[in-house]
Parts: structure tokens; sequence; C-alpha cells
């Protein structure tokens, strides 16, 4: 069953066949979407605070018009989506396990992707931590062809990062690139977990394939230091300030950058010994190790340091979606010329 994107939910419909790539990377923090616009031909990145709550009321009639484009429907009841959900629920509490995904509230994040990007039809790229995506892809990949009825694909999200280095932006190798013959590990540095993969001569190693703490390591380690002295933030105002190195404390600016340098060095040391347990055997002999993902920024400099082929991408943030977005169009493009063949 394939279906036509309506405002909030999917009208069912025949099935077609569309060029049309989405790619929806989602994270615990954002949802990354990555696609082409189809009338256009232009590039579109969307970023969507991944924060869902069941849908009420609002009685500001401004807000409530503003409400009305994060609401979405999935199985008959209404959600608020994004900055609506994230404004009217301060934290979110979505489950961090890997069932997560066959939740409401995964489905609804991806159907108020796909109702922004506009496309009909598309083929889904979505990516899983590594080592979900050993045990869930297909099952994923089934539960989304199945609420949807539009072909989709899974990969683990640092494929993404492989494939945003290694194709261009229509899905074809950039020069000097030959897949099948180069080998990387991607490193992608994410809020709940930090996820690696081993691509060797273009084939995915899933044995190398794991999942190690993310940047909520640093974050706790800040807020139990600052907690010590006096100072209690949650996780949001403490991740801002992981980033920023200072704080706003009664009206004053507080530096405390001595307090965000040991969260980090705590994050970088559990984040490249369990990279260098897994590619100990490998990475002297790899094209390059890539880093991305919205952490890359914090264990950048320590895996410079100790690897000389580390690759920065140049949007880290957007490197799963871009990268995922690249294959789809790659992976139409051969269905296209094996159909004409």
């Amino acid at each position: 069953m394939n279906g036509i994107i309506l405002f909030g939910h999917f009208h069912r419909g025949p099935i077609m066949t569309s060029p049309a790539t989405v790619a929806l990377d989602v994270g615990r923090s954002a949802l990354k979407v990555s696609y082409r616009e189809t009338s256009t031909g232009r590039l579109c990145q969307n970023l969507i605070p991944s924060a869902v709550i069941p849908a009420f009321k609002i009685t500001d009639a401004t807000e409530a018009e503003r409400a009305a484009k994060d609401t979405v429907t999935v199985h008959g009841q209404p959600y608020f989506v994004g900055t609506t959900a994230l404004m009217q629920a301060r934290e979110s509490d979505n489950a961090l396990t890997d069932e997560w995904v066959y939740s409401n509230e995964y489905l609804a994040l991806l159907t108020h992707g796909l109702n922004q990007s506009g496309a009909q039809n598309p083929l889904l790229m979505l990516g899983l931590p590594s080592r979900a995506a050993r045990l869930h892809r297909q099952k994923l990949k089934d539960h989304v062809i199945e609420h949807f009825g539009l072909d989709a694909k899974v990969m683990p999200q640092p494929m993404g990062i492989y494939y945003s280095h290694m194709l261009n932006d229509i899905g074809v190798p950039t020069p000097g690139r030959v897949l099948s013959r180069e080998s990387w590990a991607a490193v992608d540095v994410g809020r709940y977990s930090t996820d690696l993969i081993l691509i060797l001569d273009g084939v995915w190693i899933e044995q190398v394939s794991e999942s190690c703490a993310g940047v909520v390591t640093a974050v706790d380690h800040l807020r139990r230091s600052l907690r010590d002295d006096g100072v209690e933030l949650d996780f949001t105002e403490a991740e801002a300030a992981l980033r920023t190195k200072s704080l706003r404390w009664y009206g004053k600016q507080r530096d405390i950058s001595p307090l965000v340098d040991k969260a980090i060095e705590h994050l970088t040391n559990d984040i490249t010994s369990t990279v260098t347990r897994l590619l100990s055997d490998y990475v002297r002999k790899l094209d390059g190790v890539l880093v991305g993902g919205g952490g890359a920024q914090f264990v950048a400099d320590a895996f410079r340091a100790r690897w000389p082929h580390v690759v920065i991408p140049e949007d880290i943030r957007f490197a799963v979606a871009e990268g995922m977005r690249r294959s789809g169009e790659a992976h139409i493009r051969a269905q296209l010329k094996k159909r004409s063949a």
C-alpha cells in the first residue's frame, strides 16, 4: 500500500514509482531530514527537535495555529511534534531502548519529517545505531513499509557518514573515489550513543560494528560536578553549557571551562578506548577514519592526535542524513538502469 502524504497523516492510494529520496536521521536530540525538492531540484535539510507528546487543546489562538503545523496523527492519536512538543513539555520522556523505533512517537517523527519534505511516494532512507542495526534492520524496514506503504532502506547510522564522503550530491562516487577498493572506519558521535562501523574494500564488516557512550556521558559528568558546586542544571541546560563552556547564573555569565574540559576528557577516553579496541587490527591499513555526528566536535582533536588519517565532514550534524540521501539516489539510479537494460 502506497500513499500520498497529507498534513499529519497519509491517504492510501495506488503504488507509484518516483525518483524522490527522503533521508530521516532520527536522533534522540533531533530529527535531521535531507531531501531534494521535487519542483526545483534544490537540496534541503531540516532540523526538528526529537520531542513528541500527545496533543491537547491549546487555548491561545496564536499558539494553537502554530501548534497545528506541528501536529501529526498516528493510529488515530494526535501528537505534537518538534518545537511545539519541546515548548509544551520541557523534557521528552522517550525510552532509551532499541524498541523505541517501533513506538507511535517514532512514527510521529517520521510522519512530520515526510510532511515537511512534501515528497510523494519517496524512497525512505533510515538509520539505526550500529549495534541495533545488526538486530533490527529488517524488522524496522518491514514496520515502516507496513505503516507508510513506501519503499524503505535501513542502514547503520555511521554508514551515512561514509556515503557523504564517498558520493557526491547526486549519488555518484566523487572524483578519485573507488568504493570497492577503499577501506574506511566511520564513527557517529551522537547524544546517547557513539556508533562505529568498519568497511573493507566496500564491504560492511558487521562483527566490527559497535555502540558505546554518547555525549550524555559528558553531560552527566558535568551535571555531577556542578551539583557538587551547588549548581543544579537539567539535562538541556547542561548540554548547552557543555558546548559553550559557560552558563548564566542569577544574571551573570559564569565560565565553567575547567569542569567542561574534565567532562569531555571523560567522554573522549570512553570512546577512544572502544574505537581503539575494535580497530586495532585494521586502523593502520585504512584509507581514513571518518568522524561525524553532533558530538564530533568534542572528540575530533583527541582522534586526530591518535590517528593522522582522521577526516571530519564539513557538516558534522547532517553527515548521516545527507549520506543516506546520496545512497538512496545511487540506489534509485541503479534500479532504473537495471530496468532499462
